[in-house]
């Protein structure tokens, strides 16, 4: 049988899980905005076009593979898993729920415009992949989730004005997809981390400035960003990651103070950096400035340990300031233009390639 229109009763306020699910043809029901609680997976894969609900709760799948629906306008406590999952031409969202679960508007491929109001975690996956959202703005959002936007390709801006943390992937461009539009990435005092691999392939980003709050990047967290141009990170953060910058090929100005630790591939075919305060930095990881062709001078006088390759193919940098060091590993200052340099007493061990290419030396 063909189900086109449903007239719940006005005292019904739970619906059983699935009740109406694969009903294709089923496009009005009377009564709606009655319920309090719309269990899982109770209209997926029906006609609904538009949705104006003010729920307490919004069931895993309830409204996965409604293709039909355009609009929906949802307050809620809770919008859960996969809530409208591959909904593909869902436009436009007015969200008001202090919790969007993992993957709820994954594959929404139409989303256009979303607003956010109370909004205060959104969970893995919740916008995976909505391929046309190009802005999102909210000042009650604290937590964005793992791959909670990777993929969206048209994204052009973003403002979360009380963020504290992004995870892993939260932004990233994803294997086989152009990347996203962001042309800035810009977070106040209130955020305290940033996942790896958060804005991976944000390849139109030319700056970041982060404030005084942050303590922890992931790793790879601003790899790949071709356009990036300059980074400011007013903060006590104290430990560059694993390759955080690498392949970034136009980074010019870094304003980074009070690092402590600079692990592998950090900075690693930054071609265009010409400067940076490493005066605080205490250990050098391996490769971390590999082909850094623009510097011309390092002050390394706390480093202690300087990892293998740190500055290979640094092949402009010919003045190099040392002053506590300890341990100099393979090619760690294998750079030609360096023809000179003073050895502290303090030194305990140099690696027989320590200055492999200085052939001038």
């Amino acid at each position: 049988n063909i189900i086109l229109e449903v007239l719940l009763p006005d005292n019904n306020l739970v619906l059983e899980a699935a009740i109406f699910m694969d009903c294709n043809d089923l496009e009005i029901v009377e009564n709606l905005d009655k319920l309090e609680y719309i269990s899982a997976y109770a209209f997926a894969n029906t006609g609904l076009k538009t949705l104006d609900l003010d729920v307490a709760y919004i069931g895993e799948g309830a409204f996965a593979n409604c293709e039909n629906l355009s609009l929906i306008k949802i307050v809620a406590d809770s919008i859960n898993d996969k809530a409208f999952i591959n909904c593909e031409f869902l436009e436009e969202a007015y969200i008001n729920s202090k919790d969007i679960m993992n993957y709820a508007f994954e594959n929404c491929n139409w989303l256009r415009s979303l607003t956010l109001e109370n909004v205060c975690n959104i969970y893995e996956g919740a916008f995976k992949n909505c391929l046309r959202l190009s802005n999102v703005t909210s000042s009650s959002v604290k937590h964005i989730g793992d791959y909670a936007f990777a993929g969206c390709i048209n994204l052009e801006t973003i403002e979360f004005n009380n963020i504290e943390n992004i995870g892993d992937y939260a932004f990233a461009t994803l294997d086989n997809q152009r990347a996203n539009k962001l042309t800035e990435i810009k977070f106040g005092d209130s955020l305290t981390s940033i996942g790896e691999y958060a804005f991976y392939g944000s390849q139109d980003v030319k700056t970041i400035a982060i404030g005084k709050g942050i303590l922890s990047i992931g790793a790879f967290a601003f790899s790949n960003l071709t356009s990036l141009e300059a980074v400011t990170i007013d903060a006590a953060l104290k430990t560059i990651s694993e390759c955080l910058f690498a392949n970034d090929e136009v980074l010019k100005d870094v304003n980074i103070k009070g690092i402590e630790v600079i692990e592998g591939g950090a900075f690693m075919n930054c071609a265009l950096l010409e400067t940076i305060d490493l005066s605080s930095v205490v250990s050098i990881g391996m490769e971390a400035f590999s082909s850094c062709l623009g510097l011309t001078s390092v002050d390394l006088s706390k480093v202690v340990v300087l990892e293998a390759g740190a500055f290979i193919m640094c092949n402009n940098l010919v003045d190099v300031k040392l002053g506590v060091i300890e341990t100099i590993n393979e090619q760690a200052l294998s750079c030609i233009g360096v023809t000179e340099i003073k050895l502290p007493s303090t030194i305990k061990y140099i690696a027989p390639t320590a200055f492999y290419y200085n052939i001038n030396m």
